[in-house]
Parts: C-alpha cells; structure tokens; sequence
C-alpha cells in the first residue's frame, strides 16, 4: 500500500542526570518510499544514544502515539507495517 506521508522531525535532549542534560543532533530526513521513512544519520559526540522514536499520527494535530523505538544509531530507515490509514504524519 502506498500512503502519502509527511515527515516532522524533532531533536529532543537527553537526560544524562538530574542536574546535567545534552543535545543531540536530530537526523536529517531523506525521503519516504512505498511506507518506509529514510534518513541520513547525524554526528553525535555529547552524549549516549539511547533512540530513535518514531512517533505516527493520522491527523496533523495529533495526539501522536509512538510507533518505535530504533535503538540501533547506525539504522537509516523504518518501515511503517501495515498502515491502513492514507495519510501519516510523522515526528523522529
């Protein structure tokens, strides 16, 4: 099934302690093909990886809901299993 996709990216902190927290780089979005999101892997070197969360809504608004936890760092891509909704908006 192909869908028609929009891809929102986000870079969100890591907590790394109470008192001390890290940004990292957000990956750059590549492009969506059939119903898998491709993007280019960024250069972090201020703190642990933990993941990649991939989070899905059918409406622009929201509510998001999380669709995966990618937690391998060298991973570039994700395939949407099963969508059956035409239309995704997507936050990673």
């Amino acid at each position: 099934m192909k869908c028609l996709t929009t891809v929102l990216l986000l870079c969100t902190g890591l907590a790394l302690s109470t008192s001390l927290s890290a940004q990292v780089n957000a990956p750059t979005f590549r492009c969506v093909q059939s119903d898998t999101l491709f993007w280019e892997l960024p250069v972090n070197n201020c703190g642990p990886f933990n993941a990649y969360v991939v989070y899905a809504s059918n409406t622009l608004g929201g509510p998001f809901e999380v669709l995966a936890n990618i937690t391998d760092p060298s991973q570039y891509f994700f395939h949407h299993p099963n969508p059956l909704v035409l239309v995704w908006y997507y936050y990673l």
